[in-house]
C-alpha cells in the first residue's frame, strides 16, 4: 500500500532526527519543510504532530516545533523501560523462531560486519532486534520497545561514529542466536541482556 504524504514526511524527518542530521534542539519550520518536499503545509503540520506524539519533537507555544533534546535522565528512563520489557518479549518469541528467522538474522549480521557506515549499522542493529522481537504475541509491548529503541538510535549512531574502529562487534548477537537454536532460552536471554548492559554503559558514558 503506497505511503501517504504524511507518512512519507514523518518517516523522512524521523530518520533525519534519529541519525542526527537534524540536531537536538533544532527548530523545525513548517514553511521550510513544505518547500523542501514540495507539499502544502497541511501534511507537514500533521507529520509534525505525529512526531510530537512519538516524542521526537516538542511544541513550544508561539515559537514552534523543536527536536526534543536527549538528556541523561530521559535516556536512562528509556533504557529502564527497554531492559524490563525485552526479557518478556524474548521469553515468548524465541521458541517461535523459524528457519527463515535464523537465515534472515544471519544476513543482517553479515551486513553489519561488512559495513563501516554508522547510519547503516544503526538501522541494521534495529533490523536485527526487530527480527528477534517480532514473533512475540505481545504486540503492544513490542511497539513500546520499538519506540524506546528508536529514541535511543540517535545516540547509538553518534556512539558508533565516534569509535576509532567503525565496525560493530556482533559476536554476542551470534552467540544469542546459537543458544536460541539449541533451545537454551534462559542462557540466550542472559547473553542478550548482558550485552544490553554494555550498551547502556557506553550510551550513558556519553553524558559524562
Amino acid at each position: 500500500m503506497p505511503k501517504t504524504a504524511i507518512e512519507q514526511l514523518s518517516g523522512n524527518l524521523r530518520k533525519d532526527i534519529i541519525h542526527g542530521i537534524i540536531k537536538s534542539g533544532e527548530h523545525i519550520k513548517e514553511k521550510e519543510i513544505a518547500v523542501k518536499y514540495k507539499v502544502s503545509r497541511i501534511p507537514v503540520r500533521e507529520a509534525l504532530m505525529q512526531l510530537e506524539n512519538e516524542g521526537y519533537l516538542v511544541k513550544i507555544p508561539r515559537k514552534g516545533n523543536f527536536v526534543r533534546s536527549l538528556t541523561r535522565n530521559s535516556v536512562e528512563e528509556s533504557l529502564l523501560i527497554y531492559e524490563n520489557l525485552v526479557p518478556l518479549i524474548l521469553k515468548d518469541a524465541i521458541t517461535k523462531y523459524s528457519k527463515k528467522t535464523y537465515r534472515d538474522v544471519e544476513k543482517i549480521l553479515n551486513k553489519i560486519e561488512c559495513s563501516d557506515d554508522s547510519l547503516e549499522i544503526t538501522d541494521l542493529v534495529w533490523d536485527f532486534k526487530k527480527k528477534v522481537f517480532e514473533k512475540t504475541k505481545y504486540i503492544h509491548i513490542f511497539s513500546i520497545v520499538e519506540n524506546v529503541f528508536k529514541q535511543s538510535m540517535r545516540l547509538v549512531s553518534i556512539l558508533i561514529e565516534s569509535m576509532e574502529q567503525k565496525s560493530f562487534n556482533v559476536s554476542s548477537y551470534k552467540k544469542f542466536m546459537k543458544l536460541c537454536s539449541q533451545n537454551k532460552k534462559t542462557e540466550a536471554i542472559k547473553v542478550f541482556m548482558d550485552f544490553l548492559k554494555i550498551e547502556r554503559k557506553l550510551l550513558m558514558g556519553m553524558f559524562n
